[in-house]
């Protein structure tokens, strides 16, 4: 639960400190969240629209620990961001 709630605090300092110009990355340890079927990524599209790309990828990359039922997902999204593209994320944005 520690590792939930700690997920959770650092998402949400990064959708505050983001129209400051401040940039929280949200660090994600192996089985932080384990039991998460899918990720809230609306920080991470904010992130992309800040230019933040690399940020984004590396939080992509970290996801993979926790989501196992990505369905491809994240590799789509990783060659999007990284070729200068906005992935569409669906409901991803809502959870």
């Amino acid at each position: 639960m520690k590792r939930i709630l700690t997920h959770l605090a650092a998402f949400i300092a990064g959708i505050i400190a983001l129209p400051l110009g401040i940039f929280i990355t949200v660090k994600v340890a192996p089985n932080a969240l384990p039991g998460l079927f899918s990720p809230n990524v609306s920080l991470a599209k904010d992130l992309i629209e800040k230019g933040e790309r690399d940020t984004v990828v590396e939080y992509f990359e970290a996801c993979r620990k926790f989501w196992r039922m990505d369905r491809g997902r994240l590799d789509d999204w990783i060659a999007l961001v990284k070729g200068g593209e906005t992935p569409y994320f669906g409901g991803n944005l809502r959870y």
